[in-house]
């Protein structure tokens, strides 16, 4: 959610009307290992939630995508990444 928020404040500044939708996936209910329960448990009911037409856009971490394209769907940006002193 972070990153959301980040993404949404450069869209308003940016004079673009912004709604947060959360959006709840198996890999956020979950607490088990990703080996256990599959690939894609993070991003597949965000890009649900696009190929529906739920939400218009969905920020998840560059790192956890899909390196296949879907089709009916665009990586329309990636936002500098920010040193939040996290080492």
């Amino acid at each position: 959610m972070a990153q959301t928020g980040t993404v949404a404040q450069r869209l308003t500044d940016a004079g673009q009307r912004v709604e947060i939708v959360p959006v709840s996936t198996p890999g956020d209910r979950s607490s088990a290992p990703i080996a256990e329960i599959g690939v894609g448990v993070f991003t597949s009911a965000l890009r649900d939630a696009l190929l529906q037409g739920e939400v218009d856009v969905a920020v998840h971490s560059y790192k956890d995508l899909p390196t296949a394209a879907e089709e009916g769907l665009a990586l329309a940006a990636v936002p500098p990444r920010e040193d939040r002193g996290m080492r």
